[in-house]
């Protein structure tokens, strides 16, 4: 299962990086690469960098580790491919970082340094609140990973996940008074024929205290030795609100309508809520089991499929799509734009990041241009060299860089890259929303196709087209790969 973890470095980033890229570990530096700087003058520049900004601070860079499980059908190359793209949109291409796979244990797994300030602008990577950066950095992997056909860990492990799991498990026999009250009300909706009856059900027969303060209804269960009461409120679940309990009284065929799950107790009655926004499933009511134990549940799904049917079909209406020729013709054009979008977005991505490093290094190279010449001048024995000498590590660099690259820095102008810079993140931000409508639409297609398929007995789309597609797709992802590949092989130690 592919996990990520991240923790700071408060000093020796220097033995950090050592430890990463070591030979052994890395395939004899074969899987170590670099964004922003040279990996063997990557602590050097990470200060120079840092010192640019607001101040270092007690942290002076970021060690995130990336591992795969042991299961996982995954080379170290593709691992490393994966860490880069990992990497990458954890840090939207403003940072410097090292990146090293390490093959020497059952499991692949990526170390990613990088700066704690950035090259771009000279900010803090500032993490918020710790948990919640986290979480973003696992969604980022989960994504990857899923994206990659690779397992990711669905529920959170650890301490906190143990002890919730023991709580539940504790609880179990031992109902809380929440689960008390609301098992109570739904036997008094059984029976009550209006609000009114309810209460005085609630009052007389099952001895509950009832108030109302301000606007909600409050609650007193016998027994409870507390003099609290408890709101008549969401907190109790969205079926036990005050206009819900009328609404179940007055309109038992409503229940549907409430997402809670009415009495965790020992009732056992659900109630069923499907999302009004979208076009649902066709939902197999024989094989619902919890249509099997309620009959109002079965009563909702039915209402579900009728509603959904309908949907779908004045989908299929307004598009003019009446024959699986034409539904089929219309599903793969949205294929072959989903596609080019997903082509355009990935080259965004691609040009963005080459810019961000490209304005890193042009800045170092104009910087240091002088003093370099300077310390040339003066010579390597000079006290002004020694002086110097990080800068000069740092336009000598840069000069690598723009040689690999084969491009003129004296003839760039950082004006200029910073505005190309903005208009390409502008350019995929474009692309981007286009993307996501294409691929919502894409992921309702297949909803009402399977709607179609299912209750009709009919293919919408072929098997065997659907095996080209996948054909295609793994061809299209090697070609990718082998095209980042060549791209990124002058990364290495340069």
């Amino acid at each position: 299962m592919a996990t990520s973890k991240l923790k700071p470095i408060k000093k020796t980033l220097s033995k950090a990086i050592s430890y990463i890229i070591d030979p052994n570990k890395t395939a004899a530096g074969s899987l170590v690469s670099s964004f922003g700087c040279g990996i063997g003058t990557a602590d050097i520049e990470m200060q120079m960098t840092a010192q640019k900004g607001n101040g270092i601070g007690d942290r002076v860079a970021y060690h995130l580790m990336q591992s795969f499980s042991p299961d996982d059908d995954i080379t170290p190359e593709k691992a490393h491919q994966i860490g880069m793209e990992f990497a990458q949109k954890v840090l939207k291409g403003k940072f410097e970082f090292v990146i090293a796979t390490h093959i020497d244990k059952d499991h692949i797994h990526n170390h990613i340094i990088f700066n704690a300030v950035n090259f771009y602008d000279h900010k803090k990577y500032h993490t918020g609140v710790w948990e919640k950066e986290k979480k973003r950095i696992r969604r980022i992997n989960d994504d990857l990973c899923k994206k990659n056909n690779l397992s990711v860990i669905e529920n959170t492990s650890g301490r906190k996940g143990y002890e919730c799991h023991e709580r539940k498990k504790s609880s179990s026999s031992k109902r809380s008074w929440k689960d008390i009250i609301r098992n109570d009300i739904d036997e008094v909706i059984k029976i009550a024929k209006s609000f009114d009856e309810f209460l005085q059900i609630m009052e007389s027969e099952k001895n509950y205290k009832i108030a109302r303060r301000g606007s909600f209804l409050r609650v007193h269960p016998p027994g409870y030795d507390d003099d609290t009461y408890y709101r008549l409120s969401k907190k109790l679940g969205e079926a036990y609100t005050e206009e819900a309990i009328r609404d179940r009284i007055e309109h038992p065929g409503n229940a549907y309508k409430y997402q809670t799950i009415i009495s965790k107790g020992t009732s056992k009655r659900y109630v069923f809520k499907p999302n009004p926004n979208k076009i649902n499933h066709i939902i197999d009511i024989s094989k619902n089991k919890k249509a099997k134990e309620s009959s109002h549940y079965e009563q909702a799904l039915v209402r579900s499929n009728i509603d959904t049917l309908n949907r779908t079909m004045n989908f299929l209406i307004k598009h003019n799509l009446s024959t699986p020729n034409q539904f089929a013709d219309y599903y793969n054009s949205k294929m072959e734009e989903y596609e080019l979008l997903r082509k355009s977005v990935k080259s965004s991505d691609n040009r963005q990041l080459a810019c961000s490093e490209k304005i890193k290094f042009l800045q170092n190279y104009k910087k240091y241009h002088n003093l370099h010449s300077a310390a040339m001048r003066a010579g390597t024995k000079s006290n002004f060299y020694k002086e110097h000498v990080n800068e000069i590590i740092l336009f000598e660099s840069s000069k690598m860089y723009f040689e690999r690259i084969d491009e003129n820095p004296d003839e760039m102008n950082l004006a200029d890259l910073f505005a190309k810079y903005k208009e390409i993140k502008q350019d995929k931000l474009d692309d981007e929303k286009l993307y996501e409508a294409i691929q919502a639409e894409i992921k309702e297609l297949d909803v009402i196709r399977k709607n179609v398929e299912d209750t009709l007995k009919i293919e919408l789309i072929h098997k065997e087209d659907e095996a080209e597609q996948i054909r295609r797709q793994s061809e299209e992802n090697a070609r990718n790969t082998e095209q980042d590949k060549n791209d990124k092989s002058g990364d290495i130690g340069y």
